[in-house]
Formats: structure tokens, C-alpha cells, sequence
């Protein structure tokens, strides 16, 4: 007996001992939640330095930058959880330029707050942004990330934050068992290398994520691949997914039923969109991307096995950033609190890519003002693939040294980098590349070493994940330079509406043909997030436009364009406390780029839904129907 119980407590000590290295699958749960960001039009967009335009309409919530004046694509939250019941993730992807720590701690904050901390996502939330340029700004207080989001808004980063925790709250609800598979492809023809100062280098890499419904059905896709949301350049006023968010949308809508895309950025930082078809106009350029990007994707995607047994872990780590931690010895950048726009990003575009750029050395933003001296980074492992994410925009050659070294060291087959994703340091480079100069490397914050100090500090984390850690012990006066004081405001007032909820001109065609145009008098867009959707006359009734996935066609993709004109504008009278809130939506028709959406002959019209500020102070909802209108 004696015997029997001590080879049962060996069993025990040899579990006990070597646990940590054993994988373990179990049957994956999750769930899937998509909600529009609800910025309001006239906040400008963030990714540009920008000034005022002439024909600027000014808006209570710019500054100093433009305001925007409509919607090309409303903007999204997508969050997807996914649980195998040991551990769980949130993965969350939002259409803005970048993310930022205290962003994260602040969700983290409001989210177990409204839940009376029963629901607690610290150290398994990734947030990730598509990097669009065409995102809303004013989000982050840094100063050198006004220079790109003009002044922050305390009103537009609680929008911001709030639509996050309902989105983590909302999520978390109801589980339900799925499958799992990674597959990955490439897609040379839609990105070029941006950057002149270092040799020609693109990676055309692209890993899709495919989730099932435990009975075989669609339910979500993640697409990781790098290209930069700049199809819209600078001149750009409207709100708009761009390249990322169109290769998303064409995906879905290539399937019989739902499904969730979620683009998730990778070495973006020195890769531009390019349209091979060449159209003249960037509505037809992107859609033209997006159908190419999404035709690999949906290629990718069909080769792909699914499997429900899944093993899932995450490790989450805040780093410091100073000299000593980043490995600088003596004198080397000897900036106290890192430095940014060194060499004033004067380009080196001479093909000696071996010569250090002298004016490397100068870098006029420096100061307690302009430090960002702590950083977080997240490595995830889904079976034998590894996600490891990066706080800003790492250029090509640093994602791939980084994938390399994780596949050599630790024996990984799959390795995915995730950039602009969890904080935003600027464009992260190796030491060669930054020493070229330009652009990305005077938009970075800690010099030359930065990039590999990162690498570092992930190849820890991954060593970490792979011996069974489950949780990084935080350093708390690290986490303390992370909490972020809310500053006091007051919000913008709401406008009363001059003919609230009326209809201003009926449907009518565009002189090509190609759109249909509606627009009606609603609300302030403090408080108006119109939704527009399409019915056509079938069986003796109106019925709602469906997509082929199965969706109701609607205002919220690229098929449409919403503007917004307000009479008197501020800049006319800054004062005023009524004025006239119109909302124009133009339905592209005719695309050049073909469109599954394009309509069929029949008659059609459109159903306008929002809400407005009567002349009393109340707030109404309102629903209008078009006149029914023709199309051939």
C-alpha cells in the first residue's frame, strides 16, 4: 500500500513539475461583436498634419485641423473573444491610425466598473487599430501626436472609450463552440515599398485566421497582412475605412451567409497601397485593392481546416523605455526622455544605404513633455502559431528579423507580427535603417536601438509563453506612468434642428447616372448617426435589399457616401443655437469596379433613420421614406 501511494505522489511532482510545458487542447468557445465607432462628423481625420483650408466649414469639434464633412464608410469596433477554457483573449480591431496604452487601461477601467468587476479583461485584451488615415483625431493628449490628430478632445475619446467597454461587455454575453485553422498566402501586386532610403523590400506575406461555427458555417476571419490606410491622401475630409476596411467589406461579401472580417495590420511602415488597375479616381482605387486583397484572403481561406480542439495562451508585459533599457552606452542619444524628428526628416533617397545620415544626430523635440517611457507588448500562441504584437509601425526589415529569429530559437513553423497594435512609438526600424533618415525614422521616439531593444523583449516573452507562464508579474511604477487623468471639459452643445426630421429633395439621378441622391434635414451630428437603408417593391410591398450574405444593404460600406452641410456654418456664426442639418447620401449605382450591390432593374426606395433636437430642447427620433424611384 505504502508503495502504491508513493508512485502516486511521484505522478503528482512530475505533473506538477513539468505542467507548464504541456499543450493542452480544449474545445474553443467565443463570440463575435461588431459596433460603429459613433464619432461626430467634423471631428477631423487622424493621420495627416494638417491645417485649415479655405472653404474649411469649421465644426465644434475641430480645432485646428479641418473638419470632416461626411462618411465614405462608417467606422467599426469588431471584438472577438475567443475562450478554450483555460484561457481567453480579446482581440479587438478598431478603423483608427494607431492605439495607445493608456487607451487600453482606460477600457480596462470602465469595463469593470460597469460590470461591478465580474468582468476583468487585464492582461488578455489586444487592441489593434487598421491604421486608416482617414480614422477620427484628436484621440491622444501626446504632444507629437497632435501634430497628426490635432488638439485632444476629452468628449471624443470618451465616445471612443465607451463604444470599446460596450463592445468587451457586449461580447463576453454568450459563448458559443467554434473551429479554428491558419492558413496563409501572398499578394505582391496591391503594396510597394514606400521608403527610398533603404534597399527595395516587401514582404507579400499574408496569414489568414478562419473561425467556424462548430457546425462548418462561417463566423469570422482575421487577415493579416500590411498595407497603409492612405488610398485617401491628405486633402481627404471624410471619414473612411480606407484600403484595410475595403479588402474587410469585399471579403465578407463574397459569402452565403455572416461573417466577420477583421484586418489586422502587420509591417505597414514602409508598404503603400497600389490599385495595379490604375483607376483615375481613389473611391475606384480602393475598392479595386479590396478586391484584390480579399479575392488571396478568400483564397486562403478556402484551403483551410478547422479544428474545435484549439490551445490558446496570451502573455501581456509592460516594458520600460529609457537609455539604460534600450542599451545605449555613454553619450549615445543622450536624450533623458527620448527624441523625435531627428534629421528633421530630410530624405536620403542616394542608394547608399551603408553611409550614416549626420543629420541623424540632431533631433529638435526632446523633453520631460514629449517622453514616452514605458511601452506594453502581447505574444499570443493559438496551437503552434505565434502572434506577437508591436507598439507602433515597424518597417518590413524588422518584422521579418523578428518572425526569423522566432522561428529559429524557439522551433515555430507560424509566426504572425501584429503592428499598431496595444501602444504607437512611431515607425520602428533596425539600427541601419534608421541611420538612412527620412520620414519614419525622425517619426520615431527612442533612436536606432528601439527597434531591436523590442525585438528582445518579445523573444523574452514568446521563451516565457513556451515554459508555461501564465501571467507577467507588472512592474506597478511602470504601470504608474500609464494612468491617465481625464481632463475637464464641457461638452459641445447640441444644435437645435431647423426642419428636423423632414425630407429636403427627393431621390434623384446624378447627370452620368451613376448616383442617386437623397438628403433630408435631421440632426446635429452630436447626436445624428443616420442610417440609411434600401427597400425594393416585390410580391405587392416593399422589402429590404439584402446582400448575398444574407445582411440588409445599407449605408454603412462603400457603396454610399453620406455628406453633411450645416446652415448657418460655425464659421458664419459660431453661436447660433438652431440651424439646418442636412444630410445628403449619395448610392453609387455603377461602380467601375463591379459590385455585387450594383441593383437590379426594379423600384426602389430609401429609408432614412436618426435622431434630431426639436426648437424646444427635446430629442426626437426620426424616420423618413423616399419617394419610390426607378432604376433601369
Amino acid at each position: 500500500m505504502m508503495k502504491k501511494f508513493f508512485y502516486i505522489f511521484l505522478l503528482i511532482i512530475l505533473i506538477v513539475e513539468f505542467y507548464p510545458i504541456v499543450t493542452i487542447s480544449a474545445t474553443l468557445r467565443g463570440n463575435v461583436y461588431v459596433d460603429y465607432l459613433k464619432i461626430p462628423v467634423g471631428t477631423p481625420t487622424g493621420g495627416y498634419a494638417q491645417s485649415k483650408v479655405a472653404n474649411d466649414p469649421e465644426s465644434p469639434y475641430a480645432q485646428d485641423f479641418p473638419a470632416t464633412r461626411g462618411i465614405h464608410t462608417k467606422l467599426r469596433i469588431k471584438t472577438l473573444l475567443l475562450d478554450d477554457g483555460i484561457d481567453r483573449v480579446y482581440i479587438l480591431s478598431v478603423d483608427t491610425i494607431g492605439s495607445a496604452d493608456f487607451l487600453t487601461k482606460k477600457v480596462i477601467k470602465t469595463v469593470k466598473e460597469r460590470t461591478n468587476g465580474t468582468l476583468d479583461p487585464t492582461g488578455k485584451l489586444i487592441i489593434t487599430a487598421t491604421h486608416t488615415h482617414a480614422g477620427p483625431g484628436r484621440l491622444s493628449p501626446h504632444p507629437l501626436w497632435t501634430l497628426a490628430m490635432d488638439k485632444f478632445s476629452q468628449e471624443i475619446f470618451n465616445i471612443f472609450v465607451d463604444g470599446i467597454a460596450n463592445s468587451i461587455i457586449k461580447v463576453s454575453e454568450k459563448l458559443e463552440q467554434l473551429k479554428l485553422g491558419i492558413g496563409e498566402g501572398e499578394n505582391a501586386e496591391i503594396i510597394n515599398d514606400r521608403r527610398c532610403e533603404n534597399p527595395e523590400l516587401k514582404d507579400p506575406t499574408m496569414y489568414v485566421i478562419r473561425i467556424d461555427k462548430i457546425d462548418g458555417a462561417p463566423f469570422s476571419a482575421l487577415i493579416n497582412f500590411n498595407i497603409h490606410g492612405t488610398v485617401n491622401g491628405a486633402d481627404n475630409h471624410y471619414f473612411s475605412v480606407d484600403a484595410p476596411g475595403l479588402i474587410e467589406e469585399k471579403f465578407e461579401e463574397r459569402f452565403n451567409s455572416p461573417i466577420v472580417a477583421m484586418f489586422i495590420q502587420s509591417s505597414a511602415g514602409d508598404i503603400a497601397p497600389v490599385d495595379p488597375k490604375n483607376h483615375s479616381e481613389k473611391w475606384d482605387r480602393m475598392e479595386s485593392i479590396g478586391e484584390l486583397g480579399s479575392q488571396t484572403a478568400f483564397d486562403i481561406y478556402n484551403k483551410i481546416e478547422t479544428s474545435e480542439n484549439v490551445d490558446l495562451a496570451i502573455l501581456s508585459k509592460a516594458i520600460p523605455l529609457n537609455r539604460a533599457a534600450i542599451g545605449y552606452k555613454g553619450t549615445e542619444f543622450n536624450y533623458k526622455y527620448g527624441a523625435g524628428f531627428c534629421g528633421m526628416g530630410a530624405q536620403a533617397c542616394d542608394n547608399d544605404f551603408k553611409t550614416k545620415q549626420l543629420a541623424m544626430r540632431s533631433c529638435p523635440f526632446f523633453g520631460k513633455e514629449y517622453g514616452i517611457l514605458y511601452t506594453r507588448i502581447s505574444v499570443m500562441k493559438i496551437n503552434d502559431a505565434i502572434i506577437v504584437t508591436l507598439p507602433g509601425e515597424p518597417n518590413t526589415s524588422l518584422r521579418m528579423k523578428l518572425e526569423e529569429e522566432i522561428k529559429k530559437e524557439f522551433g515555430k513553423d507560424k509566426v504572425m507580427s501584429w503592428g499598431y497594435s496595444q501602444d504607437h512609438l512611431g515607425y520602428l526600424l533596425l539600427p541601419d535603417d534608421w541611420w538612412q533618415g527620412g520620414y519614419e525614422a525622425a517619426m520615431n521616439s527612442w533612436g536606432w536601438k528601439l527597434g531591436e531593444y523590442l525585438i528582445s523583449q518579445l523573444k523574452e516573452l514568446v521563451k516565457s509563453l513556451d515554459e508555461g507562464v501564465k501571467q507577467i508579474v507588472e512592474n506597478p511604477e511602470l504601470e504608474k506612468l500609464g494612468e491617465f487623468e481625464d481632463v475637464p471639459y464641457s461638452p459641445v452643445p447640441i444644435g437645435k434642428s431647423i426642419n428636423g426630421g423632414m425630407i429636403k429633395t427627393q431621390p434623384e439621378f446624378s447627370s452620368d447616372k451613376r448616383y442617386i441622391k437623397f438628403s433630408w434635414y435631421g440632426g446635429d451630428s452630436g447626436i445624428d448617426f443616420p442610417m440609411v437603408h434600401f427597400e425594393r417593391f416585390e410580391n405587392g410591398a416593399f422589402q429590404p435589399v439584402m446582400r448575398k450574405n444574407g445582411l440588409p444593404f445599407d449605408d454603412s460600406t462603400y457603396e454610399t457616401f453620406l455628406n453633411y452641410f450645416v446652415s448657418p456654418t460655425y464659421g458664419e456664426n459660431p453661436s447660433s443655437e438652431e440651424r439646418s442639418f442636412i444630410w445628403e447620401l449619395l448610392w453609387n449605382v455603377k461602380h467601375i469596379v463591379p459590385a455585387p450591390m450594383d441593383p437590379s432593374p426594379g423600384m426602389y426606395r430609401m429609408v432614412a433613420k436618426g435622431k434630431f433636437k426639436d426648437k424646444n430642447g427635446n430629442i426626437k427620433d426620426y424616420t423618413l421614406y423616399s419617394n419610390e424611384f426607378i432604376i433601369e
